[in-house]
This record gives C-alpha cells, structure tokens and sequence, in this order.
C-alpha cells in the first residue's frame, strides 16, 4: 500500500483530511468494509486497507510523519 500525502486547501491553508486505517485478514470482509467506510465516510476521511499488520503498522507511521491525523 502506497501512503500519498492528501490535503485539501481551504482559503491559503492546507487542511489534512483525517484518516482511516482497516487491518483485516478476511479479503472478502475487508472489502465489503472498506466498500461501506468509503460510502459513508469519504467525505470526511481518507480509507486506507490492509491485509498485512507490517502495512498497517507502516502506513501508521507514514501518516504521522506527514502529520496527518489518524
């Protein structure tokens, strides 16, 4: 999964979008749940899905140093 640095602009300032992050091992349920979060939520949040913890754990890390809130 690749990680991309997502702001919207407001006015003259950037606003980071919030984030979501699904870590589930079941593909089919994590895409049923990923479909439902992004038809819910994607106003307001940025999904992200993973399989794999080693992801989910680096996605994490990437998402703070870009000082995004998760």
């Amino acid at each position: 999964m690749r990680v991309r640095n997502f702001q919207l602009i407001w006015g003259t300032e950037p606003v980071n979008i919030p984030a979501i992050l699904l870590l589930d091992d079941n593909a089919a349920d994590m895409e049923r749940t990923e479909r439902e979060l992004r038809s819910r939520y994607s106003t307001d949040y940025e999904v992200f899905s993973t399989m794999e913890v080693a992801s989910a754990l680096n996605t994490l890390q990437t998402l703070k140093n870009d000082g995004r809130e998760v």
